[in-house]
């Protein structure tokens, strides 16, 4: 069986998702009841019904492991706008300090690094970073798996790389530039030498036909254009 997702929102540094309505909910199945306690076999059947849920959706990688961040430095503090590691590290989802559609390239990249995936689009990519005060930055994000205590965790390295990306795309575009007007400039040459040849023509025709005024003047009006044009 699935249940189809509607929409998802981040409040307060947690992703809430939102999902079609397929029958009442707990509450409203409590209130119909009077909030009446229920039986112990009735919760038990609740609990392994959420246990099953909960391990089947973490095998299929739709829920794994939170985002939790378990250590930070004052750099990192720095680099997002929050006043100290601390305010790191009270997050309860660390994929605040992300784009909002950087979020499903993060999910995807948290799972095949839990798994040990080293290859080189894994170890290390470009995301957006969204500082405290809502600023979008650029970051490389390098990470791989290591156990922390008795669990597998992700160990990510982040690193501002804005200026950086900003001037490569500087470099680029003054490169493409360049390329345009070499080849601006090697049109001109060769229409250039077009013209030459057209002139020298046409100084030889008037040479030819010094005799005839009307022939020597289209000659000459055609070598005036020609020169203008070049």
């Amino acid at each position: 069986n699935s249940v189809h997702m509607l929409d998802y929102f981040y409040f307060r540094g947690h992703l809430c998702i939102t999902f079609e309505l397929l029958g009442i909910n707990l509450y409203e199945w409590l209130k119909a009841g009077g909030f009446r306690g229920v039986n112990l076999g009735v919760i038990k059947s609740f609990a392994a019904q959420i246990v099953h849920c909960l391990n089947l959706l973490r095998q299929v990688n739709i829920v794994h492991c939170d985002f939790k961040p378990l250590i930070a430095n004052d750099e990192l503090a720095r680099m997002f706008g929050y006043p100290t590691k601390e305010a790191i590290l009270s997050l309860t989802d660390c994929r605040i300090l992300f784009a909002e559609e950087e979020g499903e390239r993060l999910n995807n990249l948290y799972a095949c690094r839990l798994r040990g995936d080293v290859s080189p689009e894994v170890r290390s990519i470009d995301v957006k970073g969204r500082c405290a005060d809502g600023t979008i930055i650029e970051l490389e994000n390098r990470g791989f798996s290591l156990t922390w205590g008795n669990q597998k965790v992700v160990c990510v390295m982040l690193n501002d790389v804005t200026k950086l990306r900003a001037l490569e795309r500087h470099r680029l575009h003054s490169e493409r530039l360049a390329a345009v007007g070499q080849l601006t400039g090697g049109v001109a040459h060769d229409f250039n030498n077009l013209l030459t040849v057209i002139l020298a023509n046409v100084e030889m025709i008037a040479d030819r036909v010094s005799g005839d005024e009307t022939l020597l003047d289209r000659s000459e009006e055609r070598r005036v254009g020609k020169e203008s044009r070049s």
